[in-house]
């Protein structure tokens, strides 16, 4: 595990703690030296970069419907994932890894859900 991955996507909860801002989760992801943290939350299919990302979400279902009680694509990971796949150009999802999932309420390390334990 990254350990400058890690100390961002805490650093990134606590900033969402403090602020009072309810994101579900925190998390990141790093691709060679890129490493970006982002939350979780409401997107859409045409703002993912990578077609490759889409399809493997596709598999659940349809982005933004539910699966075993998780909305697809709303996870922080798929966030990070999207964000590294658009700041260095690539498409392919299976080079990036993907950091825990820090819950700001709680500040606590959450479970990854049954998409992202697939894909990530």
């Amino acid at each position: 595990m990254d350990e400058i991955l890690e100390r961002k996507i805490f650093r990134k909860a606590r900033l969402c703690q403090m602020k009072r801002r309810h994101h579900s989760y925190v998390s990141g992801a790093k691709y060679k030296n890129t490493r970006i943290v982002e939350s979780s939350g409401k997107i859409l299919q045409a703002n993912i970069y990578s077609n490759e990302l889409i399809n493997a979400l596709n598999v659940f279902g349809k982005i933004g419907t539910k699966y075993n009680k998780s909305t697809i694509g709303f996870c922080a990971e798929v966030h990070s994932v999207n964000s590294v796949c658009e700041a260095r150009k690539i498409t392919n999802i299976v080079s990036i890894e993907v950091g825990s999932a820090i819950r700001p309420r709680t500040m606590q390390k959450g479970k990854k859900c049954a998409i992202c334990n697939q894909l990530f």
